[in-house]
């Protein structure tokens, strides 16, 4: 047969893979107009059928090629299937009365088979086989760009040559820090600790880990930090005033690394940490308790590496609302604190916590029982003269409840020698309940023997209404005078001394 006339040149295929309305002679005219849906495949299925395009025409496909590529297309199973499929091609490449759009249909067929199973390759003039392509659509074109690098590649292109132990940029590396609070577990009076677990996140630009001219598939990778980021470096930053610190490894290590295009490096640990805290208890129980947590780099002073608390948002998060038993979060802050050590000056990024103690336990276990011993001991002053046995019960027993209480308050407190509120509370009580006993001792000595005795005073300013004091006239001076007294103590306990030791 001979190849269509120059006059077809309206049948050439764009760069698109559109075919124009065109009148081709193999045999006999035919119009071979492809759907919408085969446009997009059909650029590379002149090449891959052994087309050769060219101005002005089009030269007639290479059935044998065709042949090899339509049999290869179909991937039956078994030995006979695969057999059947092969003479079902020759036969079909045979047909020579079938047109050239029609191949080109058969064409775009398996194009069509090859984008569905997501592997378009490419051949080259040699017949090898390229790396695979992607392609992007966007309404009704195509573009067709060069495969990507996938993380293992840029991460491993990224190691080849690098150097941990070389300070990013060469040196003076600013470090962005932040701190997200998850739980505060328990704050330990008798050590003077609390314990907390915590999210600390790092950002720092290692320019030698930029990658963005590598055509990566994503401008940032998620990375395994537990294993990769003690092969880069790193400011290597701890809390130097920690009791214990441990990253969580459950169910693996918690450390988080994202390492984006611009060479910029995110890291974030999960860590437990055990934290000192004051041990001003001078106004237990109603006192707060202040800790203070101090980051800064281990390794590198000032003038490498130059710790920042983050500054469009806030340094420290909490993720929860921070509530315990016995405390409550009322505030906390953040500073920065340069300290000269002897290697140099290192800046510390120091996080405060206040906790306000809860003590609602203490009023009904301590403050409520003293009041009531107090009181009962009072009970002593309406009993009468003549019943000192009896007196003396409620006051003793009233003094020994008081003192085995104050016993175990101390127990669950840090041998200090500071003279804390609740002790001035307790010690006052006892006072006031031992100054019943002395007078219960002044009464049963005028009454000794059965005997109404009485004690004269010859104090004319002191004593101008009462020159004589019997058993009776001092009960009855004991039961007001004790509870004034008692209350003017409280009002300074309450009111001034609580007042000026917060």
């Amino acid at each position: 047969m001979t190849p269509a006339s120059s006059g077809d040149d309206a049948g050439r295929i764009d760069g698109l893979g559109r075919r124009e309305r065109a009148t081709m002679r193999w045999g006999q005219p035919e119009s071979t107009a492809l759907p919408r849906s085969a446009r997009i495949d059909c650029a590379d299925a002149p090449r891959r059928c052994g087309w050769a395009v060219g101005a002005p025409r089009l030269l007639r496909p290479n059935r044998r090629s065709l042949l090899a590529h339509l049999s290869s297309a179909v991937r039956p199973k078994c030995r006979e299937q695969r057999r059947s499929a092969r003479r079902g091609a020759e036969q079909l490449v045979g047909m020579q009365h079938l047109s050239d759009g029609m191949l080109l249909l058969m064409c775009c067929v398996v194009a069509a088979q090859e984008r569905d199973s997501g592997e378009a390759r490419t051949i080259d003039e040699s017949g090898r086989k390229s790396a695979p392509i992607r392609r992007r659509q966007s309404g009704d074109s195509a573009e067709y760009v060069a495969d990507c690098k996938d993380d293992a590649a840029v991460v491993d292109q990224l190691l080849q040559d690098y150097d941990k132990h070389k300070l990013p940029g060469g040196g003076n590396v600013s470090v962005i820090v932040e701190i997200w609070v998850q739980e505060v577990s328990k704050i330990i009076e008798f050590t003077s600790e609390f314990e907390l677990d915590i999210y600390v996140t790092e950002q720092w630009i290692d320019p030698s880990l930029a990658y963005g001219f590598m055509q990566p598939c994503k401008q940032n990778m998620s990375l395994d930090g537990g294993t990769l980021l003690p092969q880069i470096w790193s400011p290597r930053a701890c809390f130097v005033n920690s009791k214990d610190a441990s990253i969580h490894r459950s169910p693996f290590t918690n450390i988080f690394l994202m390492i984006y295009s611009n060479g910029t490096v995110w890291v974030n640990y999960r860590i437990k940490l055990t934290g000192p805290c004051n041990k001003n208890l001078k106004s237990f129980p109603i006192d707060q308790q202040s800790c203070v947590l101090v980051y800064e780099s281990f390794s590198h002073n000032y003038e490498e590496v130059k710790m920042e608390w983050i500054s469009n948002g806030p340094p420290i998060t909490l993720l929860n609302n921070i509530q315990l038993p016995d405390y409550t979060l009322v505030n906390f802050s953040s500073s920065t604190v340069k300290r000269l050590y002897p290697p140099g000056v290192w800046n510390e990024l120091v996080a405060t916590f206040t906790f306000q103690r809860l003590y609602g336990f203490y009023i009904l276990q301590v403050y409520v029982p003293a009041y009531l011993a107090v009181f009962i001991s009072w009970v002593s002053f309406y009993l009468g003269a003549k019943n000192i046995p009896s007196r003396t019960t409620v006051g003793v027993n009233s003094l020994l409840a008081l003192t085995f209480q104050f016993g175990a308050i101390v127990n669950n407190l840090p041998k200090t020698s500071d003279v804390k509120a609740i002790d001035v509370w307790i010690l006052s009580s006892m006072g006031f309940i031992f100054a019943s006993l002395l007078e219960l001792a002044v009464v049963g000595y005028i009454t000794r023997y059965n005997i109404a005795n009485s004690i004269k005073c010859n104090c004319s300013w002191l004593c101008w209404k009462c020159p004589e004091w019997t058993a009776n006239k001092i009960d009855g001076a004991s039961a007001m005078i004790f509870p004034l007294c008692f209350a003017v103590f409280n009002v300074y306990y309450w009111f001034f001394f609580l007042g000026r030791l917060n």
